[in-house]
């Protein structure tokens, strides 16, 4: 997709179009441009208007270059920044005029147009699941096979990340099976953090079971080392990518990760999506989680710990997420299955709709920052369909995480593998990260030219720094599972760089 920036005139009589739209989901038809993203969102479309213009593109900050264009965070976009950053409204990217056209929308701009506004087109939709647990299990083996033999490009240029949990090694195990089966062999790539105690959250290292794909697939495989200092100092990269302030170290993470692959490697099979649709998070597990909030996002302390008072007060976070939250809700499809399995519906829906696009954005956002395209074969909507109509007493059988994944997994990859407890993305909880991006906030309060002075009280964020040094709240997630008090202090560094490097102007 063209990182640059196009745009359509719609005034009356004007008749251009320019550059030349070679873009992925736009198109020109009897006058008028239609810009249509692809259902789940794998690739995003931004635009604004300047004048009688529409002007969009791939990424964000090629709209932030044209001339003209006003970038302004008021309080609204700051509200956002603070109640539900890293992710945001599916229209919202914090900024005011400027949007996001939401998965599964079509934006029609005919001359003379004098309002403009995304249209849905597709929706996760409502049907009654008929097969028997046998069927399911068969036909979701058959189709995520064919979603993965489909995307493979020449070996050569390719790689498959693997983790050795269950979704990167079924995925691994598929297409290394077919590669080899035409006399090649596949690369793949595991990340590991340098001199890290690892998180709070993973029963286990990753590296036993990596090493047991690794013999399992007789693949070509290539460990790559992380720094706390390459962490830190890839976070402004990482905004770069994104083009928005993102999940601080877990997007620097893989930013850095994609971007020391061996040389000749333009394409990664990855595992993204799969917890999404087969209901792997812990949320999908918790029986008590308070009303008008997101599951992944529960708390509101760490978020409003280094505001200003007037700040918390007038930006209303509870507020601001409680509304998002019931518009969601009201959206979701109701009565596929049983009352009961309703609640995990709406958990579902919700994480199919706020927090994986956050996922998606990443890796996607990541890799070609660094030439490199990820391949997601779960993010096929076939699929996703499929299994979003299976009833939840299927997708958790037994208490079985991700029970039918599994199921359908059994055979292509080792038991002992197929079922290891989840281990997320790893990421560091060491001191010496804690450390160097503590120094780094230190000293963009001390700079008064700082734009997150505005907004950030000096005093709040030492007494913040130092109790994190005595490791208070250090593992208490504010976003997802691995986003605790040190990523809020490289959120707050993201969003500074954002809103210098993109000279944003803050209207408040």
């Amino acid at each position: 997709m063209n990182d640059g920036a196009f745009f359509f005139d719609f005034s009356e009589n004007s008749s251009n179009v320019s550059p030349e739209i070679a873009f992925t989901g736009a198109a020109i038809k009897d006058g008028a441009l239609i810009l249509r993203r692809d259902p789940l969102g794998t690739r995003p479309i931004f635009y604004t208007t300047l004048g009688q213009r529409l002007i969009f593109a791939s990424n964000i900050r090629a709209l932030l270059k044209q001339k003209g264009v006003d970038a302004t965070l008021d309080k609204n976009g700051l509200a956002e920044l603070f109640a539900l950053g890293p992710a945001r409204p599916q229209q919202s990217v914090f900024l005011k005029g400027i949007y996001s056209l939401p998965p599964g929308h079509v934006l029609r701009v005919e001359k003379g147009q004098k309002r403009i506004q995304p249209e849905p087109y597709w929706d996760f939709p409502a049907r009654l699941h008929i097969d028997d647990e046998k069927e399911t299990v068969s036909f979701i083996k058959k189709m995520l096979t064919e979603a993965i033999l489909h995307r493979l490009p020449p070996c050569e240029s390719n790689c498959s990340l693997l983790s050795g949990g269950v979704d990167s090694s079924v995925i691994t195990a598929i297409a290394a099976e077919h590669y080899r089966n035409a006399g090649k062999q596949l690369t793949t790539l595991s990340f590991e953090f340098l001199g890290s105690r690892g998180h709070s959250n993973t029963t286990d290292s990753d590296r036993p079971w990596v090493e047991k794909m690794v013999e399992f697939c007789k693949t070509n495989h290539e460990i790559i080392g992380c720094s706390a200092e390459d962490l830190a100092y890839t976070l402004y990269a990482a905004v770069d990518a994104r083009g928005l302030p993102g999940m601080a170290d877990i997007d620097s993470s893989l930013l850095f990760f994609c971007s020391k692959r061996p040389s000749g490697i333009t394409t990664a099979l990855t595992g993204e999506c799969a917890d999404e649709i087969f209901g792997g998070y812990p949320w999908f597990d918790m029986d008590n989680i308070a009303p008008n909030v997101f599951p992944w996002s529960r708390g509101f302390i760490i978020r409003k710990a280094l505001l200003k008072d007037e700040f918390v007060d007038e930006l209303q976070l509870e507020e601001v997420v409680a509304k998002h939250y019931k518009e969601t809700i009201a959206l979701c499809p109701k009565g596929i299955h049983d009352s009961a399995s309703q609640t995990l519906i709406e958990r579902q829906y919700l994480t199919l709709k706020w927090f994986m696009p956050v996922l998606m954005e990443r890796m996607n956002r990541m890799g070609e920052y660094s030439g490199l395209s990820a391949i997601v074969p779960f993010a096929d909507v076939a699929l996703m369909e499929y299994v979003w109509n299976t009833p939840w007493s299927l997708k958790r059988k037994n208490g079985v995480v991700k029970y039918l994944l599994r199921e359908a997994a059994r055979g292509i990859i080792p038991d002992e593998v197929l079922f290891r407890k989840k281990s997320p993305f790893p990421k560091t909880y060491a001191s010496t990260y804690t450390s160097i991006v503590s120094d780094q906030l230190r000293e963009v309060l001390v700079d008064t030219t700082s734009p997150v002075r505005a907004f950030v009280d000096t005093q709040k964020a030492e007494q913040f720094i130092e109790a994190i040094q005595n490791e208070a709240d250090m593992e208490r997630p504010w976003f997802g599972q691995l986003m605790a008090a040190s990523q809020m202090i490289a959120y707050i560094l993201q969003i500074n760089y954002w809103l210098r490097k993109y000279q944003i102007r803050l209207d408040f």
